[in-house]
Protein backbone atom coordinates (compact mmCIF):
# COMPACT_ATOMS: atom_id res chain seq x y z
CA UNK A 1 0.00 0.00 0.00
CA UNK A 2 2.87 2.35 0.82
CA UNK A 3 4.45 1.72 -2.57
CA UNK A 4 1.15 2.29 -4.36
CA UNK A 5 0.67 5.57 -2.49
CA UNK A 6 4.22 6.73 -3.30
CA UNK A 7 3.76 5.82 -6.95
CA UNK A 8 0.45 7.70 -7.13
CA UNK A 9 2.12 10.76 -5.62
CA UNK A 10 4.94 10.64 -8.18
CA UNK A 11 2.48 10.34 -11.06
CA UNK A 12 0.47 13.31 -9.79
CA UNK A 13 3.65 15.40 -9.80
CA UNK A 14 4.46 14.50 -13.41
CA UNK A 15 1.42 16.14 -15.01
CA UNK A 16 1.99 19.64 -13.53
CA UNK A 17 5.66 19.43 -14.59
CA UNK A 18 4.69 18.59 -18.16
CA UNK A 19 1.94 21.24 -18.17
CA UNK A 20 4.37 23.95 -17.06
CA UNK A 21 6.80 23.12 -19.87
CA UNK A 22 3.98 22.89 -22.41
CA UNK A 23 2.59 26.28 -21.45
CA UNK A 24 6.07 27.76 -21.79
CA UNK A 25 6.20 26.54 -25.39
CA UNK A 26 2.71 27.90 -26.08
CA UNK A 27 3.74 31.26 -24.58
CA UNK A 28 6.73 31.34 -26.92
CA UNK A 29 4.50 30.79 -29.97
CA UNK A 30 2.08 33.49 -28.84
CA UNK A 31 4.91 35.95 -28.18
CA UNK A 32 6.23 35.28 -31.68
CA UNK A 33 2.71 35.90 -33.06
CA UNK A 34 2.67 32.45 -34.65
CA UNK A 35 -1.09 32.00 -34.35
CA UNK A 36 -1.46 29.11 -36.80
CA UNK A 37 1.41 27.23 -35.19
CA UNK A 38 -0.02 28.00 -31.74
CA UNK A 39 -3.40 26.59 -32.82
CA UNK A 40 -1.79 23.40 -34.16
CA UNK A 41 0.20 23.14 -30.97
CA UNK A 42 -2.94 23.39 -28.81
CA UNK A 43 -4.61 20.59 -30.80
CA UNK A 44 -1.57 18.34 -30.42
CA UNK A 45 -1.31 19.22 -26.76
CA UNK A 46 -4.94 18.18 -26.29
CA UNK A 47 -4.10 14.77 -27.79
CA UNK A 48 -1.18 14.44 -25.43
CA UNK A 49 -3.33 15.22 -22.41
CA UNK A 50 -5.93 12.73 -23.61
CA UNK A 51 -3.16 10.11 -23.52
CA UNK A 52 -1.94 11.25 -20.09
CA UNK A 53 -5.43 11.02 -18.61
CA UNK A 54 -6.01 7.57 -20.12
CA UNK A 55 -2.68 6.14 -18.95
CA UNK A 56 -2.66 7.68 -15.49
CA UNK A 57 -4.28 4.63 -13.91
CA UNK A 58 -1.69 2.16 -15.26
CA UNK A 59 1.65 1.35 -13.66
CA UNK A 60 3.11 0.10 -16.97
CA UNK A 61 2.26 0.37 -20.65
CA UNK A 62 3.31 -1.35 -23.88
CA UNK A 63 6.40 0.23 -25.38
CA UNK A 64 4.57 0.61 -28.72
CA UNK A 65 1.97 2.87 -27.10
CA UNK A 66 4.69 4.88 -25.39
CA UNK A 67 6.52 5.28 -28.73
CA UNK A 68 3.30 6.54 -30.32
CA UNK A 69 2.90 9.00 -27.45
CA UNK A 70 6.47 10.29 -27.70
CA UNK A 71 5.76 10.80 -31.41
CA UNK A 72 2.98 13.23 -30.42
CA UNK A 73 5.41 15.02 -28.13
CA UNK A 74 7.99 15.29 -30.92
CA UNK A 75 5.28 16.74 -33.17
CA UNK A 76 4.61 19.53 -30.70
CA UNK A 77 8.34 20.21 -30.44
CA UNK A 78 8.38 20.65 -34.22
CA UNK A 79 5.86 23.46 -33.70
CA UNK A 80 8.44 25.27 -31.60
CA UNK A 81 11.61 24.26 -33.43
CA UNK A 82 10.93 23.92 -37.12
CA UNK A 83 14.32 22.31 -37.60
CA UNK A 84 17.48 21.73 -35.63
CA UNK A 85 16.79 18.31 -34.20
CA UNK A 86 16.58 14.70 -35.25
CA UNK A 87 14.91 11.79 -33.50
CA UNK A 88 15.80 8.30 -34.67
CA UNK A 89 13.92 5.26 -33.43
CA UNK A 90 15.26 1.76 -33.89
CA UNK A 91 13.23 -0.71 -31.85
CA UNK A 92 12.69 -4.40 -32.50
CA UNK A 93 9.18 -5.78 -32.87
CA UNK A 94 9.82 -7.95 -29.81
CA UNK A 95 10.73 -4.95 -27.67
CA UNK A 96 7.67 -3.00 -28.79
CA UNK A 97 5.44 -5.63 -27.16
CA UNK A 98 7.26 -5.32 -23.80
CA UNK A 99 6.20 -2.84 -21.14
CA UNK A 100 7.63 0.38 -19.75
CA UNK A 101 6.67 3.02 -17.18
CA UNK A 102 4.16 5.47 -18.77
CA UNK A 103 5.67 8.75 -20.00
CA UNK A 104 9.23 7.51 -19.43
CA UNK A 105 10.40 8.14 -23.00
CA UNK A 106 8.66 11.51 -23.12
CA UNK A 107 10.41 12.67 -19.93
CA UNK A 108 13.81 11.81 -21.38
CA UNK A 109 13.10 13.45 -24.74
CA UNK A 110 11.74 16.50 -22.92
CA UNK A 111 14.93 16.71 -20.83
CA UNK A 112 17.06 16.60 -23.98
CA UNK A 113 15.21 19.66 -25.32
CA UNK A 114 15.24 21.41 -21.97
CA UNK A 115 18.99 21.22 -21.41
CA UNK A 116 20.42 21.43 -24.94
CA UNK A 117 20.55 24.02 -27.69
CA UNK A 118 18.42 23.19 -30.70
CA UNK A 119 19.43 24.62 -34.05
CA UNK A 120 20.32 23.75 -37.63
CA UNK A 121 24.06 24.47 -37.22
CA UNK A 122 24.51 21.94 -34.42
CA UNK A 123 21.35 19.82 -34.28
CA UNK A 124 20.13 17.99 -31.21
CA UNK A 125 20.23 14.29 -32.02
CA UNK A 126 18.13 11.85 -30.03
CA UNK A 127 18.42 8.11 -30.53
CA UNK A 128 15.90 5.64 -29.09
CA UNK A 129 16.78 1.97 -29.47
CA UNK A 130 16.62 -1.36 -27.67
CA UNK A 131 19.62 -3.11 -26.21
CA UNK A 132 19.98 -6.05 -23.82
CA UNK A 133 16.43 -5.96 -22.46
CA UNK A 134 16.33 -2.18 -22.12
CA UNK A 135 15.18 0.76 -24.16
CA UNK A 136 17.95 3.33 -24.50
CA UNK A 137 17.47 7.07 -24.98
CA UNK A 138 20.67 8.87 -25.95
CA UNK A 139 21.18 12.48 -26.97
CA UNK A 140 24.24 14.48 -27.90
CA UNK A 141 25.19 17.18 -25.41
CA UNK A 142 25.17 20.76 -26.65
CA UNK A 143 24.22 22.68 -23.53
CA UNK A 144 22.32 25.93 -23.87
CA UNK A 145 24.24 29.18 -23.34
CA UNK A 146 21.56 30.22 -20.85
CA UNK A 147 20.49 26.95 -19.28
CA UNK A 148 16.96 26.46 -17.99
CA UNK A 149 16.60 26.17 -14.27
CA UNK A 150 16.53 22.49 -13.41
CA UNK A 151 15.07 20.84 -10.37
CA UNK A 152 16.24 17.40 -11.51
CA UNK A 153 12.66 16.37 -10.91
CA UNK A 154 12.04 14.48 -14.17
CA UNK A 155 14.90 12.01 -13.88
CA UNK A 156 14.49 11.64 -10.12
CA UNK A 157 10.79 10.92 -10.55
CA UNK A 158 11.56 8.33 -13.24
CA UNK A 159 14.09 6.59 -10.99
CA UNK A 160 11.58 6.41 -8.15
CA UNK A 161 8.77 5.15 -10.37
CA UNK A 162 11.01 2.33 -11.66
CA UNK A 163 12.08 1.42 -8.12
CA UNK A 164 8.51 1.33 -6.82
CA UNK A 165 6.80 -0.29 -9.79
CA UNK A 166 9.42 -2.61 -11.23
CA UNK A 167 11.93 -2.88 -8.37
CA UNK A 168 14.55 -2.15 -11.01
CA UNK A 169 17.09 0.61 -11.48
CA UNK A 170 17.56 2.79 -14.50
CA UNK A 171 21.09 3.46 -15.75
CA UNK A 172 22.31 6.99 -16.46
CA UNK A 173 25.56 7.85 -18.21
CA UNK A 174 26.88 11.33 -18.96
CA UNK A 175 30.20 11.12 -20.81
CA UNK A 176 30.17 14.88 -21.61
CA UNK A 177 29.48 14.10 -25.30
CA UNK A 178 26.28 12.11 -24.89
CA UNK A 179 23.65 11.73 -22.20
CA UNK A 180 22.29 8.18 -22.11
CA UNK A 181 19.56 6.58 -20.05
CA UNK A 182 18.72 2.86 -20.11
CA UNK A 183 15.23 1.92 -19.02
CA UNK A 184 14.59 -1.78 -18.30
CA UNK A 185 11.83 -3.29 -20.38
CA UNK A 186 9.28 -5.09 -18.25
Amino acid sequence: ERSQYQYAQLKRQLNPHFLFNSLSILDYLVQEKETERASNYIKKLANIYRYLLKQEEYATIELQKEVDFVGLYIDIMRERFLDGFEVNLSLSKESLSKRIIPCALQVLVENAFKHNAVGPNNPLKIEIYDQDGSVVVCNNINLKNHPSESSGFGLKNLRERYKITARREIEVCDDKKNFTVKLPLL
